[in-house]
């Protein structure tokens, strides 16, 4: 058995976890939010940033399409990149209550995104600023 030295920790700016069965990658999706202000009359974009479990990056892609299907705002994903992450342990620290959070976190764990629903498309579009 070798021995592991923690060298730093640092706080790391990730907005939600996704984890996928059969999946033994960690990802890093961009995903940019779009919000009208009304009183500018502009719209807004703000960026959070997801941990999501892939084999690659074209699932990792799907994955997060997948984990977003339920929001009701407009959003894109701009990035999507391979994260040094090797694993993910959840901290509780035995406070009532966190049973029902492990067990959600392990059925996440444990849940595969259905391909039918994933939307292939075959070409992209890119906005210029002139």
């Amino acid at each position: 058995s070798e021995e592991f030295k923690i060298t730093n920790i640092k706080v790391a700016n990730y907005a939600e976890i996704h984890p996928f069965e059969n999946a033994d990658r960690w990802f890093k999706s961009k995903v940019s939010l779009m919000a009208y202000d009304e009183e500018s009359g502009k719209e807004r974009k703000s960026n959070m940033y997801l941990l999501v479990q892939a084999n690659d990056v074209r699932e990792a892609y799907d994955n997060t399409l997948h984990v977003m299907q339920s929001t009701m705002g407009e959003y894109s994903i701009p990035a999507v990149s391979e994260s040094p992450i090797m694993d993910v342990f959840p901290y509780f620290s035995g406070e009532e209550g966190e049973t029902e959070q492990l067990e959600r976190f392990n059925a996440l764990k444990a849940s595969k995104p259905a391909q039918a629903e994933v939307e292939t498309i075959d070409h992209m579009e890119f906005e210029t600023t002139e």
